[in-house]
């Protein structure tokens, strides 16, 4: 892929997100897509594969959104985004790499794509309008007076647990309660600090991560190996008073 980039736009800076999402998991792809995007200045291409239909009659999509462009499958990938972004089919074959592997569209037909749009081309170019992109059924926050609570979606590589909880969602002026709920109902409440650092090695902790939610972590550990961490068995729930 970054072949097919740096031949179709010579000199284009390239910037590796991760290539460590777990096999198939899109839900991730579509979380670290939203925790980074803020970094990147205006008129970004962003090339996002992971792509467990490739192959099939799965659509490949490009997609405009408050000055950032997005390549990739159309199987939720996308998600953070398309309540208010223009999408577009792509399906201009001739610039698409030549014979086009049913097992590659990463190489074949994403990557040209991308290179496409680097030349501040638009994604209006490159196909008809979708109305219908595939949505992720993403689990939703539990609204009560003075109390949220939702389930840890996933862990990061450093073993840290990730919520769909944010900072903005909590009074800032009131002392806030986190607790974690296992399946089977044990329930244990948590430290809520700033920093790992500031609890002692080995201990669990609840933080607002860079990204803006709530996070469970072992300081100088993995919680997910901790708490055998496995998706919507953990629920992690803030309240205030």
């Amino acid at each position: 892929m970054k072949g097919v980039l740096a031949t179709r736009v010579p000199g284009v800076a390239l910037v590796d997100l991760s290539h460590n999402i777990p096999a198939f998991d899109i839900s991730a792809a579509a979380l670290l897509l939203e925790d980074c995007i803020s970094a990147f200045p205006d008129g970004t291409t962003h090339l996002a594969v992971v792509d467990p239909g490739v192959g099939t009659s799965r659509r490949a999509l490009a997609i405009e959104w408050k000055g950032h462009r997005f390549v990739g499958p159309d199987n939720g990938i996308f998600e953070p985004f398309l309540d208010s972004a223009a999408v577009h089919a792509i399906q201009r074959r001739e610039i698409f790499r030549h014979p086009v592997s049913d097992v590659f569209h990463g190489r074949d037909i994403f990557a040209p794509a991308a290179a496409f749009l680097a030349k501040d081309r638009l994604p209006a170019e490159l196909g008809p309008p979708v109305s219908d992109p595939v949505r992720l059924k993403w689990p939703e926050v539990e609204w009560e007076p003075q109390r949220l609570r939702a389930p840890i979606i996933r862990c990061d590589s450093f073993g840290n647990l990730q919520t769909r909880l944010r900072r903005e969602y909590v009074p800032a002026d009131r002392k806030i309660s986190v607790t974690l709920e296992q399946q089977g109902g044990e329930r244990t409440e948590l430290p809520l600090r700033r920093a790992y650092g500031e609890v002692e090695m080995g201990e669990l902790v609840a933080l607002w991560g860079s990204n803006g939610r709530l996070e469970i972590a072992e300081a100088r550990g993995s919680a997910a190996r901790r708490l055998n961490f496995a998706p919507d068995e953990l629920w992690v729930e803030v309240a205030w008073s």
